[in-house]
């Protein structure tokens, strides 16, 4: 894809960003050496997305009980207002 899509190209920006947030979740309390200073996958996360790396789990957790609830009560929906099992 050579021109990609402005909504694409911000499809590909979060799902990176994801990705590296599990990964620096994963090894959070590992580290590595950065221009000579010791940083954690934690610390690296927060200095290259500008969030904390907990902070962004707590939205993306969020996020995602919403989009359950809507799609719980989409199939409720879906399902009618039976209350009784056919016989």
């Amino acid at each position: 894809m050579k021109n990609p899509s402005k909504e694409q190209q911000e499809e590909w920006a979060e799902s990176r960003r994801l990705h590296f947030a599990r990964f620096c979740w994963l090894n959070q309390n590992k580290g590595m050496e950065v221009r000579g200073e010791y940083l954690t996958w934690e610390q690296i996360f927060d200095r290259n997305e500008g969030i904390l790396l907990r902070e962004y789990a707590r939205v993306r957790m969020a996020e995602r009980r919403q989009q359950r609830r809507k799609e719980s009560e989409s199939d409720h929906n879906k399902s009618g207002d039976q209350t009784s099992l056919p016989l």
